[in-house]
């Protein structure tokens, strides 16, 4: 659902480099307040939660998917539903749906994970007082903590929205903690890893059917049902302005952030090297003070043997004296 237009952004790259993670996009300028590209693709390095695969490259322009989890994917979608095993675009993870097993969202999970790029998991449920919009629609967004504070924040502002933000916990008995549900969701943004969603929605190409549970590789887009069609009572002032909104002001992470998974900066790199170089000075400190220790006390042990050697001798003496 594109603001500027409504067209499918899993397309396939313009161009493909050498390295399975050098993909050339097309890098049209935009202006926006938050980071337009998040730089060229990389391999998420080894002992890192997903080492290996593919992360980065796209750009805000490519931000918008569909109403489908698994949309929004400039390259390593491949047509398929299944989200399981692909790259990070965005560097962010897709958003965890639970607590069943959703179109492979459970490798993902859980919602808590402090290993999620932009923190666990959060939900803001947002609705407008605005006389000019005059409409009692309750929208909720779903993404990482970062995100969805930062783009609930800018709604406020532009949107002149109110609600609250909270944990999301698809397993909790708290119901306010487990929405939005899946079938609920309008829109998908950067890579299916942020979500909007419309209370009282329901869309029945989203339902959970046995083909959302299993990774079923001849399950594709191409499949599936057309979305339901939004109710024709919303306002459509407000859904542009909460559309358009998120579409700018979601944030994008840079290749040097220190919140990339599998990742390290320049400072943390130099961090390191510190680091390890103080260590190396305080095992060889250590080494030498205990060889210095060893040593006096070797010493101590032979003076006190000499010292025992000589009291002896003068005790034979005198012993002999005194027959």
């Amino acid at each position: 659902m594109s603001p500027t237009a409504n067209m499918e952004h899993d397309l396939p790259l313009q161009t493909r480099a050498q390295g399975p993670c050098s993909f050339t996009y097309d890098h049209r300028p935009t202006a926006r307040s938050i980071h337009d590209s998040v730089d060229h693709a990389i391999s998420l390095h080894l002992g890192s939660r997903f080492a290996g695969r593919c992360a980065g490259g796209a750009t805000r322009a490519q931000v918008y998917g569909q109403s489908y989890y698994g949309s929004g994917y400039p390259y390593g979608s491949h047509g398929s539903t299944w989200v399981g095993g692909r790259p990070f675009p965005f560097y962010y993870w897709p958003v965890y749906i639970g607590p069943y097993e959703y179109y492979g969202a459970s490798e993902y999970g859980p919602a808590n994970s402090t290993d999620r790029p932009g923190g666990p998991m959060y939900a803001a449920t947002i609705f407008s007082d605005d006389p000019k919009y005059n409409t009692s629609e309750v929208y909720r967004l779903l993404g990482d903590r970062d995100s969805v504070t930062a783009v609930f924040s800018a709604l406020r502002q532009k949107c002149s929205v109110v609600g609250d933000v909270v944990a999301y916990d698809p397993s909790s008995d708290n119901s306010s903690h487990t929405l939005p549900r899946v079938e609920s969701i309008i829109q998908y943004y950067r890579a299916s890893s942020f979500a909007l969603s419309l209370d009282g929605y329901t869309n029945s190409a989203a339902a959970v059917t046995p083909a959302a549970l299993t990774n079923n590789t001849g399950q594709l887009v191409t499949s599936l049902l057309p979305p339901t069609p939004f109710p024709g009572s919303i306002n459509p002032m407000l859904l542009d302005c909460i559309n358009r909104t998120v579409g700018t002001s979601l944030p994008l992470l840079d290749q040097g952030s220190s919140s990339l998974p599998g990742s390290t900066t320049d400072s943390d790199s130099a961090g390191t090297m510190i680091a390890c170089m103080h260590l190396v000075l305080l095992v060889v400190f250590v080494s030498g003070l205990v060889k210095g220790v060893t040593t006096w006390l070797s010493t101590l042990r032979q003076e006190r043997g000499t010292l025992l050697d000589r009291l002896s001798d003068l005790a034979s003496i005198v012993t002999a004296f005194s027959r």
